[in-house]
């Protein structure tokens, strides 16, 4: 897994602006910067806390952000292979499914809040599921809630807003058990456990506001600032096949799987071991699918469903055990399995040794560009770029760069410019673009560049304060994909 993952991930070319973003979130930490207040992010700041920590006691280099992504990623893929082997689900099927996994998402893997939820939920599972195959009572609670409710309350710290969601799907499904008042009494207990585990994280979170001063700045980025969002990406584009087939098959399987799993273990008494697995994995299934919304991306609907597709391995799983009877069928669908994990595998194994060792090669010749050793990327447009705004730092101008791409050009230069480098809707502040255009009708001694009308702007782009540029100050003109704007 370790391998595989690996050769996904360090060898890739520099394209991820969400990398970089995360990347350069915990460059301000390992720089000593505060979140909110010296650098604008709008999701919860632990995973930057944890990278800008690493970060100070390594190398400052986005290279330790991507192996730390391979541990982040190889601990998911473990810990799905783990859940599955607690299910009982044969173990080539589970070979297949993470590989299937691995193959879904291989373009996707990074360092990112999302993927640090994921694993959470995908732990809190494995235990849920441990307890019922070690023959404890669903309605029984125990030192486990306490501990399983401080680890959910840590995905808060990842990110506010879905993540208050799961947390509050954990703390009270279980009532959805509960029948009597013996039962209730019960979950309740449940509740009141997890919800003190919760509600740990959170507070520790809230003295860290309070310690550093910054409950004003926290509340215009991350709560405030969610108001001016307004993008969204439908659902309706993963059905249509925008990201592909086999995306479009499960966005349709998916939410299908997740009313029948409501059905077999909610609508019905649930009365076996199996049932018990089925309804925990639909609580999480559920928990997990608010990722999706308002984004319904791949990568995020392949996080989101993630628990999803756990769980239609195990119902496969389950009617080949129970209802085909015949033995031979079933033995020769497990020699099917066996053959095609371990063919895959040592495909795989064999293709990622050799781009690594293609890696490992050349990366010598790769940038020298200062944080971005040792990763494959084009630095003569970079160079170009940051010479340029070296030479006009040095007659006394500012430069900022008003566009998504802004920190790639940004990061070698050991520069940070507060909502310009992450220019993007929702993430400066609850003001939104017209706070940006108050600043910038103060600014003086400063240029700006905006991306040239024949080249791709991010979708997220504040076209507002492109057009008050375009429109209040004068072009002086153009480097590489950038127009240069002076005040008139």
């Amino acid at each position: 897994m370790f391998l595989a993952v690996a050769s996904a991930i360090i060898p890739k070319e520099l394209n991820n602006l969400d990398e970089l973003w995360n990347y350069n979130f915990a460059r301000n930490i390992a720089d000593g910067l505060l979140p909110y207040k010296d650098f604008n992010i709008v999701q919860m700041p632990l995973l930057p806390i944890i990278c800008g920590t690493i970060l100070k006691l390594t190398f400052n280099e986005l290279i330790v952000m991507r192996i730390l992504a391979v541990f982040l990623i190889t601990a998911i893929l473990y810990v799905t292979y783990k859940i599955m082997e607690k299910l009982k689900i044969n173990q080539y099927i589970c070979n297949i499914l993470i590989i299937g996994i691995y193959l879904l998402m291989y373009e996707h893997f990074c360092i990112d809040y999302n993927f640090a939820i994921l694993l959470i939920i995908l732990i809190t599972i494995y235990c849920e599921i441990k307890k019922i195959t070690n023959g404890k009572e669903i309605l029984e609670v125990n030192k486990n809630d306490f501990f399983l409710g401080i680890l959910v309350g840590t995905s808060i710290l990842f990110k506010q807003t879905t993540e208050l969601f799961v947390s509050i799907i954990f703390i009270f499904y279980k009532l959805l058990l509960a029948s009597n008042k013996k039962e209730y009494i019960k979950a309740f207990k449940i509740i009141v456990t997890r919800l003190l585990g919760v509600l740990i994280p959170v507070i520790l979170f809230a003295i860290y506001l309070s310690v550093n001063n910054i409950w004003y700045d926290f509340l215009d980025y991350a709560v405030y600032s969610i108001k001016t969002f307004s993008n969204k990406i439908s659902y309706l584009n993963l059905i249509k096949g925008n990201y592909g087939i086999v995306i479009a098959l499960l966005s349709i399987l998916v939410p299908f799987v997740i009313i029948v799993m409501y059905i077999i273990s909610v609508c019905k008494k649930i009365q076996t071991e199996e049932q018990k697995n089925i309804f925990t994995l639909f609580a999480y299934s559920v928990a997990s699918f608010i990722v999706v919304y308002p984004i319904s991306d791949s990568i995020h609907f392949l996080i989101g469903a993630f628990p999803t597709l756990i769980a239609i391995t195990y119902l496969v799983w389950i009617i080949i055990k129970h209802i085909i009877h015949n033995a031979k069928f079933i033995y020769g669908i497990k020699c099917f399995a066996k053959s095609i994990a371990y063919m895959s595998t040592f495909i795989i194994i064999i293709y990622s040794f050799i781009v690594l060792i293609q890696y490992i090669s050349t990366c010598g010749q790769y940038t020298k560009l200062n944080h971005f050793k040792y990763i494959p990327a084009s630095s003569e447009n970079i160079q170009k770029i940051g010479n340029f705004i070296l030479e006009q730092n040095q007659k006394g101008k500012e430069v900022y760069i008003l566009d998504a791409t802004a920190s790639i050009y940004m990061i070698p230069l050991d520069k940070y410019n507060k909502d310009y480098d992450m220019f993007l809707k929702g993430n400066i502040g609850a003001k939104g673009e017209q706070g940006q255009i108050e600043k910038l009708e103060n600014a003086k001694n400063t240029i700006v560049l905006i991306m040239n009308e024949n080249y791709r702007r991010n979708w997220q782009n504040p076209e507002q304060v492109r057009e008050y540029i375009i429109n209040n100050w004068t072009k002086v003109g153009q480097i590489e994909n950038f127009d240069v704007y002076e005040k008139h």
